[in-house]
């Protein structure tokens, strides 16, 4: 079974996603935010100041603490969208220091709240909700530490998150693909490209083994139909093509990356060594 968070369904509620910040998720949400910024009953006015210029939220100049504390709540609840930045900038500024903001916590409560927005599998910033199971297949895909998965990471950002960019999302997406398979395809290459990897496997049928049989012996070739899928961007030059790519196709190749990055790393293409 496909572990699930906790959201509206299971209170016996049926609703659709809440887009911004919807009354009954304010007190939790800012509760959460506030226990980021107070510490030991003080208030920490270099770090509100800190979320409010990267939520672009003003604050009163030459206020004291609880004067921009003020100011910083004042402007969230009155606003889901800059509450949602504030958001986003503890998430950011979590990724950069110790302990990290709770964001367990403040995943469970997005769920609970029926959200439209819950945190990136590497709790980074704000995403947009996807199917339990691809948050999880994503998550398991960034779990080790390398290239690959900042890069998978990345193109989920700018997938889901709430700047999206699509062009950049498959540009991240053919990085962590080139990353895995370089050292199993083309380990002496240094300017490898996706592009190189396909030619080699193609030059090179009988050196490389995919784990998956067909009973026509086509596995390899199926799997360089997959890897051709994802390159190359449409929107880059080169391509062919340049053709402006939508939030749908990114998100696509996106999950296409993970699946073919958790592949590589299972050893599902193999190189015989003659």
């Amino acid at each position: 079974m496909v572990w699930r968070p906790l959201d509206g369904r299971d209170l016996g509620i049926e609703e659709g996603l809440y887009e911004g910040v919807p009354s009954h998720l304010t007190a939790v949400l800012w509760d959460w935010l506030r226990s980021y910024i107070v510490s030991g009953g003080n208030f920490q006015a270099t770090t509100i100041r800190r979320v409010a210029l990267m939520a672009r939220i003003s604050i009163r100049v030459g206020g004291s603490s609880i004067d921009v504390y003020n100011d910083l709540q004042k402007a969230c609840v009155s606003d889901g969208h800059r509450f949602l930045n504030a958001v986003d900038a503890i998430l950011t500024i979590a990724g950069q220091r110790k302990p990290a903001a709770n964001v367990d916590t403040l995943r469970q409560y997005l769920s609970l709240a029926n959200s439209t927005w819950t945190v990136s599998p590497d709790n980074s910033c704000l995403t947009r909700r996807v199917e339990p199971a691809a948050e999880v297949a994503a998550a398991e895909a960034m779990r080790p530490t390398d290239v690959a998965s900042e890069e998978l990471a990345e193109a989920w950002r700018k997938t889901y998150s709430r700047e999206p960019d699509a062009s950049d999302a498959w540009d991240h997406s053919i990085k962590a693909v080139e990353h895995i398979y370089k050292p199993i395809v083309s380990p002496k290459n240094v300017k490898v490209t996706l592009g190189t990897i396909i030619r080699d496997i193609e030059n090179g049928k009988h050196l490389f083994r995919f784990v998956l049989k067909k009973p026509d012996g086509s596995e390899l070739d199926q799997f360089l139909s997959t890897l051709k899928m994802l390159w190359p961007n449409p929107d880059r030059h080169g391509s062919g093509q340049t053709a402006p790519v939508s939030l749908v196709e990114a998100q696509a190749a996106v999950h296409l990356a993970v699946t073919v990055v958790q592949w590589g790393r299972t050893n599902s293409l193999t190189k015989i060594i003659s």
